[in-house]
């Protein structure tokens, strides 16, 4: 069965995200407060005078996720990253705290592979 939190999940990845990159120094945009339901990228990062496009993903219980549609990814930049949260183990929900998830840095240049 479905489950309807979704989006509130992919949310709170989105915040997480956002706050680890502020952390280290980053000025961050959530683009889905700008737009709803932001195609592609949901963060826009900038430190530095360079500016980085982030896709946030998140997997629920699996550690596995789909990173988008081939027409989308095919749309990521090289110097872009996805940045994705899985949960510690298999069939265990994700928990958004410290030591409860996994967090996958993947350059937009793994869209080749």
């Amino acid at each position: 069965m479905r489950r309807n939190d979704t989006s509130n999940i992919g949310g709170q990845a989105e915040q997480l995200a956002a706050k680890l990159l502020h952390e280290r120094g980053f000025e961050v945009t959530n683009l889905n407060e700008l737009r709803t339901n932001n195609p592609l990228y949901d963060l826009r990062a900038e430190k530095n005078g360079q500016t980085l496009q982030i896709s946030v993903k998140c997997a629920r219980a699996k550690r596995e996720l789909r990173l988008g549609s081939p027409r989308m990814l095919r749309q990521l930049a090289d110097g872009a990253v996805v940045m994705a949260f899985l949960p510690i183990a298999k069939g265990r929900d994700i928990d958004l705290t410290p030591g409860g998830y996994e967090l996958w840095i993947i350059p937009g240049t793994a869209r080749h592979d």
